[in-house]
């Protein structure tokens, strides 16, 4: 029996319900390489002694699936075009690339809470803005680098080869079907647009109307649990919008409307300042200072020591308790502020805040670490001809202390 020629508009078809069909594949393999990191993620870092409810780890299982689904079904929309100019040969390319930067980001995001116990957030940039060299430096000697890369060429292959595998499966019947007329061209153009309207819908995440997002990471009550939810894709889009939210300083009153004021002259009447205008305000705040007489000059020396607040003094005995150790003597010479509160929570933006006088944080992420801040006490005190240094990972053996100068934003 001899068998005539596709159509033109035949062949369309086919390729239509070809890409369409390329697209779900790559979705759903991807996907489940990506729930598989997620478990693996979950067992490397499961805390000892944790019993959680049998519920719990499913919920996060299906949250987590969802947000897989949800970041593949995005770039798979987005990679359809592509798919669709391109020779259904030459789709592995970029099918393939894309799962090795979602398998790559997944890594990320496990060894990111190795470390910071959280998802990746927007300390993530400071890669790029930081000292790269010496931040990959780290990675090499602290990470397992080698395994890393193991299991993401492991990975990835096993995402590329279920998607060629799958593809082949279900596309060659397909196409052959309709080739031949088998299928009439509306059923196949129905399922074309059903299939486009199933990745967009996977897109959103949900039936509902606000899409999938940050207020659905929260499925537990573990913490640990919760911050498993995400991958990396997901977590480093949440990253990005947080970036973009604290690094938005167009408004000159940001840090008066964080303190509850709306204009200079409502806080400066608070403090028991001149208020009549801005220009008042501005006189009584900025007093030039004295010029300091040589050799007359104190030393200041700023300590900082993470992770110790005012309430370990008040468990302070000599005798069955001793807290504080050597810092205890010179308690007797030195002003103690037992009652204040801290200006920010977590050490870095509490840091900032004393630093740089503003309750406006993080200030030294992204462009804005890169720029002067005219009120920074390091760069007064420079100024006054002090020499400010910032001692980090200090060790008393070989070289000495290593110091540096810093933050950036403060000292220039």
């Amino acid at each position: 029996m001899q068998i005539s020629e596709p159509s033109r508009g035949r062949r369309w078809l086919a390729r239509l319900a070809s890409t369409t069909l390329q697209s779900w594949a790559l979705v759903l393999c991807v996907a489940g390489v990506l729930s598989l990191l997620r478990l693996a993620q979950m067992a490397w870092h499961w805390p000892a002694g944790l019993d959680l409810a049998l519920a719990d780890f499913w919920a996060v299982v299906y949250q987590g699936a969802r947000f897989d689904l949800k970041v593949c079904a995005a770039a798979a929309l987005l990679l359809w075009p592509i798919f669709m100019l391109l020779p259904p040969r030459w789709h592995g390319a970029p099918a393939g690339l894309l799962a090795v930067v979602f398998v790559t980001a997944s890594l990320i995001n496990l060894h990111y809470y190795g470390f910071y116990k959280t998802p990746i957030d927007p300390v993530v940039f400071g890669f790029f803005e930081d000292d790269t060299q010496a931040i990959v430096q780290t990675i090499w000697s602290d990470f397992p680098v080698l395994l890393t890369l193991a299991v993401l060429a492991g990975a990835s292959w096993v995402a590329i080869a279920a998607r060629r595998e799958l593809y082949a499966v279900l596309s060659l019947r397909l196409n052959a079907a309709i080739a031949i007329r088998r299928v009439p061209a509306l059923l196949v153009l129905t399922g074309v647009l059903l299939g486009l309207f199933l990745l967009v819908l996977t897109t959103k995440g949900t039936l509902r109307a606000m899409a999938l997002g940050r207020q659905n990471v929260t499925v537990t009550t573990s913490q640990f649990l919760n911050d498993m939810v995400p991958n990396g894709v997901i977590a480093l889009k949440f990253a990005w919008d947080g970036r973009k939210a604290s690094q938005n300083f167009s408004d000159p009153l940001l840090g008066l409307r964080q303190l509850g004021y709306g204009s200079p002259q409502e806080a400066a009447r608070v403090l028991g300042l001149p208020a009549g205008s801005e220009a008042e305000v501005r006189q009584a705040l900025f007093v030039p200072g004295a010029t300091p007489v040589p050799g007359q000059r104190k030393h200041l020396l700023f300590f900082l020591m993470e992770s110790w607040s005012a309430e370990p003094f008040l468990y302070h005995d000599e005798q069955k308790f001793n807290v504080l150790g050597r810092l205890a003597p010179t308690l007797q010479q030195a002003c103690h502020f037992s009652n204040f509160d801290a200006a920010q929570p977590g050490t870095h933006p509490s840091l900032e805040a004393i630093l740089f006088s503003t309750p406006i944080t993080p200030l030294t992420l992204g462009v804005q670490g890169q720029r002067p801040i005219p009120w920074a006490v390091p760069l007064l005190l420079k100024q006054a001809g002090y020499r400010t240094v910032f001692v980090t990972s200090a060790r008393p053996a070989g070289a000495g202390w290593t110091a540096c100068s810093g933050p950036r934003a403060s000292t220039r």
